[in-house]
């Protein structure tokens, strides 16, 4: 918790053995704004036991490095080594880059000389505040990061535990189909095993004869569809159909029975049956087609699918919040680089140029250690500024996704070398929605990625086409490819690459399909389609 927030004063632990230092150190908070309640001790040892017994006390403590006895950076160490939660700043009268890393090591929250000539009491009623409040941030930060980490544990155990439920749900059908298909065997021998087996089943069973009538109806089925057996007995298949499709099933019923042939006997094929109320809802049909001496009939197996849908739908819910979390949190990761470590680096760079213009001309090599650390800086900064990007760049939120395609293959190009990559969008003259645009640049990204550890590739054509009511996006590499069998595995299996799993896990949270194909020595294809709809213009 922020105690600047929380707390009327700032409410400071200073530990100096000069008397002299101690009241500058009290008047210069006297003079400012800044209200504060200042706690004196004169060795490392008492201020330790003050700690130790009153650490909720305090805001902040304030350190002279030059103490009798433990110094000050040994006290800090003791500190951070039993966990106190408090922010440390050191005071040295006499400051050297070998102390300012020590006590970085030790984990200072911050270092300030005492030097008043240039100041340094009128920077402590700024620079305290502000140690505080970053620490405040920190432990903050800290503790949203635990919270997110605990509750992406517990999406993912979530997922876990409704995918082995799925899976085991799946196996149990599979038992019951091959159960009924023995069943149905059976039911060719004998009629009256058949009602007796039927009329117990926990799935509806329903048999029309080559007209289309129905001429058995068993319990279940009547509590499906809602139709008692003499009410559906010599009624028509499509009875338990929604009307828009009634006439399709019709015409598919005459065409099995003047050719024999249909495209889903011997299958299980999901539908939609409507009930007596008027209620759609999904079912899964297993048909099978029998000859008697009376003619063809078709018997069919239907199983009320509305709670598999349900978890299904639930575990790509699930997915898309998953994804949704990992989004913001490279977007608050990139946020805080820029913000945080960016600017720090950038006070940090002044600081040295003007270290380095304050030395004599005669002090050549303490200028040369100034000039190549303000290089490494810069080249910090750097990394911090390419990192940020990497996490989420900001001219997506900013320019769109079009021109940011565009800066990452540039980029991409730049680092990887050797590699030539075409990019055409086409059709594209608004701003898709957001989710759709993160999700098309993660695609091109780690296919990419893909392609440069993988596909020793020459040549990548990028197309983005919106081809109403879809985009097509499709990225094509001429490297070595692979062989199908090695990565068409279920989604969701151990074995699946992580990028493509990622990828198609990202595609079908909204809503999409995602296809990848490719051979030994051919290269590779993924061609994902994408519903769409574009960005309302902000007036």
């Amino acid at each position: 918790m922020n105690s600047i927030e929380t707390s009327s004063r700032l409410r400071m632990l200073l530990v100096e053995d000069n008397e002299f230092d101690r009241q500058a150190f009290r008047r210069a908070f006297q003079k400012s704004q800044v209200p504060s309640e200042i706690t004196e001790c004169m060795r490392a040892e008492e201020a330790l036991k003050t700690i130790r017994t009153h650490a909720s006390s305090f805001d902040l403590v304030v350190i002279d490095h030059g103490l009798p006895g433990m110094s000050g950076l040994d006290l800090c160490k003791q500190l951070r080594h039993e966990d106190t939660p408090l922010p440390l700043v050191i005071l040295t009268g006499k400051g050297s880059e070998q102390l300012a890393i020590e006590a970085l090591k030790a984990g200072v929250d911050d270092y300030m000389i005492k030097d008043p000539g240039r100041g340094y009491l009128d920077l402590l009623v700024v620079v305290l505040p502000q140690v505080v409040r970053k620490h405040g941030d920190r432990v903050a930060r800290k503790a949203a990061e635990e919270a997110l980490r605990k509750a992406h544990d517990k999406l993912e155990q979530c997922v876990k535990e409704r995918t082995d439920k799925l899976a085991r749900t799946t196996e149990q059908l599979m038992l019951e189909l091959t159960e009924r298909k023995r069943a149905q065997e059976s039911l060719r021998l004998s009629e009256e095993r058949f009602r007796s087996v039927a009329e117990t089943a926990s799935d509806a069973i329903i048999t029309i004869n080559s007209q289309g009538e129905i001429v058995f109806w068993n319990h279940a089925a009547e509590s499906m569809f809602g139709y008692s057996a003499e009410e559906a007995t010599g009624q028509t298949l499509p009875v338990m159909m929604p009307q828009r499709f009634r006439k399709n099933h019709k015409n598919g019923l005459e065409r099995a029975v003047s050719t024999g042939k249909s495209r889903i006997i011997g299958k299980t094929v999901e539908m939609v049956g409507c009930g007596k109320d008027g209620r759609d809802f999904p079912i899964e049909l297993s048909l099978a087609k029998g000859k008697t001496t009376e003619g063809v009939f078709f018997t069919g197996i239907v199983r009320d699918i509305t709670d598999r849908k349900r978890a299904e739908e639930e575990i790509r819910h699930l997915s898309q919040q998953l994804i949704r979390a990992a989004e913001e949190e490279r977007k608050r990761l990139a946020r805080d680089l820029h913000d945080e470590l960016g600017q720090a680096l950038t006070a940090l760079h002044f600081s040295m140029e003007a270290m380095h213009d304050s030395l004599p001309a005669e002090m050549k090599a303490q200028k040369g250690t100034c000039d190549e650390l303000i290089r490494q800086v810069e080249e910090l900064g750097d990394s911090i500024r390419s990192l940020s990007s990497e996490l989420r760049p900001d001219m997506l939120d900013d320019l769109g996704l079009i021109p940011t395609l565009q800066w990452y293959i540039k980029d991409f190009v730049k680092r990887v070398g050797g590699l030539e990559i075409d990019f055409q969008a086409i059709g594209i003259k608004q701003r898709l929605e957001a989710e759709i645009e993160i999700v098309l640049y993660r695609c091109l990204q780690e296919a990419l990625n893909n392609i440069a550890k993988h596909a020793k590739a020459k040549h990548v054509s990028v197309l983005l086409t919106c081809s109403h009511p879809k985009l097509i996006f499709t990225i094509k590499d001429d490297g070595v490819g692979f062989e199908q069998a090695e990565r068409e595995v279920p989604a969701g299996a151990r074995k699946q690459p992580i990028g493509l799993l990622g990828m198609r896990e990202r595609v079908v949270s909204v809503g999409g399909t995602i296809d990848i194909r490719s051979s030994k020595g051919k290269g590779t294809v993924i061609r994902a389609e994408l519903p769409f709809s574009f960005r309302e213009a902000v007036t």
